[in-house]
């Protein structure tokens, strides 16, 4: 169970959010994340709003000055939101987006209790998985990496853009980042794909499914 709301979490919600966004580096993100799981705020309405990206957001504010709120964290609906397949948008009270958080990074925050704990040094860019010289292990995802609600997550997601029947496996690099990736059944057009990374945690990559030896592949 989350632990209650915390208004000190806010105030520096509030003060790494006046840091101008070239300050913003690695160090500030981890702080900004360690703080705003359990920062008090307020919900909008409606609940879920569709972003201009086509994705659902449980939508968020920074709680008013000198009035009287109910109040929730990200973390007290992180279980809802993420069973409804949904990111969190965090706005300011002039109602301006602050933050978006995606599936993946809600994923990420329920299984490691951080939205992002992808190295310093992870540039976060597409690589080849399985470039000569390197080791890589294949097989069926655990629940551990692949946690029930997200695997009904990325399924829906997949048979929503059309694919039949899709497929996954876990890819392991032995060295260089990511460590993890998910092996998908994904579309053919690269930008539809890439659609799918939005429901990934940031530390997990994303390889199509052809890029692994069937016996290791199952219905996802």
């Amino acid at each position: 169970m989350a632990a209650a709301p915390s208004y000190d979490l806010t105030r520096e919600v509030e003060q790494l959010l006046l840091v101008d966004r070239p300050g913003r580096d690695h160090a500030w993100r981890q702080r900004f994340f360690a703080a705003v799981g359990g920062a008090a705020l307020v919900t909008d309405e409606p609940a879920v709003a569709r972003g201009p990206d086509g994705f659902g957001y449980t939508q968020f504010r920074l709680p008013p000055i000198g009035v009287d709120f109910t109040a929730y964290s990200i973390d007290h609906l992180l279980g809802w939101s993420t069973d409804q397949g949904v990111g969190a948008v965090l706005r300011d009270r002039a109602g301006e987006v602050a933050w978006v958080f995606t599936f993946g990074n809600l994923w990420s925050r329920l299984s490691s209790g951080s939205f992002d704990p992808s190295p310093a040094d992870d540039d976060q860019q597409p690589s080849t998985v399985g470039p000569d010289g390197e080791q890589v292990l294949m097989g069926a995802p655990s629940d551990g990496l692949l946690p029930p609600v997200a695997r009904r997550v990325v399924r829906d997601a997949l048979l929503g853009l059309g694919v039949v029947d899709p497929m996954v496996a876990a890819v392991n690099r032995a060295s260089g980042h990511p460590a993890w990736s998910l092996a998908l059944s994904l579309p053919a057009d690269d930008a539809v794909a890439h659609r799918m990374t939005w429901y990934l945690p940031p530390q997990m990559g994303m390889v199509r499914i052809e890029a692994v030896d069937p016996v290791h592949r199952q219905p996802l």
